[in-house]
């Protein structure tokens, strides 16, 4: 895309705030994971305790 054909393509869009970084490649945002950045990267240890992680936010 572009003028130039500068911009990559991505015929699947990134989701959650990602960017068509090179043909057919998301560069994803912090939290998120994929070629699409479709999925979340989970936190496995709260350090309050008990509490439940969504996307590293601890609740």
């Amino acid at each position: 895309m572009g003028r130039l054909c500068e911009e990559p393509i991505c015929i699947l869009p990134c989701l959650n705030g990602g960017r068509c970084a090179a043909p057919y490649q998301c560069e994803c945002p912090t939290g998120w994971t994929g070629t699409r950045c479709h999925s979340g990267k989970y936190v496995r240890v709260c350090h309050s305790g008990g509490c439940v992680c969504v996307v590293l936010i601890c609740r």
